[in-house]
This record gives structure tokens, C-alpha cells and sequence, in this order.
């Protein structure tokens, strides 16, 4: 979801991102509303739109970074 441009919808349902992190779908609507109300993200009918990346890299945790790293290690 994150890795997408900036203004890219992603196809991505409440209840597959709630399966994706282990999670329930009531919870993944709850963080979605959040970040729709912080204008970091859009989400409307299962798509999810970027709005702010920065800001949301800004406000996810270290480990974010050290993933990517892995991720892109792994695409080389």
C-alpha cells in the first residue's frame, strides 16, 4: 500500500489489509479513519489513495525503514 506513488489508488479491502497484519477489520477501520481524518491517506471503497507519504513514513515506526531496506535487497 505505502510503496505506491503518491496519488496512486491501491485495490485493498478493510478486511484483507486486517488479514494481511493479523488483524480484525474493525481495527484496520478504525486506523484508516484516523489517517483519512490526518489527511495521510484516502480510503473509499476498498482503494486506498496516498495523500502524504512523508508525513506517514513520519509517523510509522523505525522498523519501516529497516523492511523497505530488506524488500528492496531482496528485488536486487
Amino acid at each position: 500500500m505505502i510503496a505506491g506513488a503518491k496519488g496512486k489508488a491501491n485495490a485493498l479491502t478493510q478486511q484483507r489489509m486486517a488479514e494481511m497484519v493479523g488483524t480484525r477489520r474493525g481495527s484496520v477501520s478504525k486506523a484508516a479513519a484516523q489517517l483519512q481524518q490526518e489527511e495521510l491517506i484516502d480510503y473509499a471503497r476498498g482503494r486506498v489513495t496516498l495523500v502524504n507519504r512523508k508525513k506517514l513514513e513520519e509517523r510509522s515506526c523505525v522498523c519501516t525503514a529497516i523492511i523497505r531496506g530488506a524488500f528492496e535487497a531482496v528485488l536486487e
